[in-house]
């Protein structure tokens, strides 16, 4: 059920920074011909942002703070794979669908402190 094979793809990325609110915005698309296909990715990358199936969508937004701080703050949300692109399915078990996901839906957030 599962091969090693060439497919083809095609991926757009966009990045924003609003001079006023300073909000930067990485958005990036891939598309594949097929849904019934895995791609392997690195497997430790921490970039945000890469080329991964879907719809990905990066959002870095600083928080104005006092002046007197030594450090800066930002808020991250990162949204992958929003269209629940990828997901092989690979039959039922007792009555339950079992897929195969690649790159699953996700939503993280949080807080940067910057020294």
């Amino acid at each position: 059920m599962i091969r090693s094979g060439r497919k083809q793809a095609a991926t757009t990325r966009v990045t924003a920074t609003s001079p006023w609110t300073g909000t930067h915005l990485i958005a990036s698309y891939q598309w594949t011909a097929s849904n019934r296909w895995a791609m392997p990715g690195h497997l430790y990358s921490t970039q945000a942002g890469g080329p991964m199936p879907g719809l990905n969508v990066y959002i870095r937004q600083p928080i104005p703070g006092l002046s007197i701080l030594p450090w800066r703050v930002e808020a991250t949300a990162d949204l992958s794979n929003m269209l629940a692109q990828g997901y092989l399915p690979l039959g039922m078990v007792n009555g339950q669908r079992v897929l195969l996901v690649e790159t699953p839906r996700s939503f993280r957030g949080g807080l940067s402190f910057i020294f």
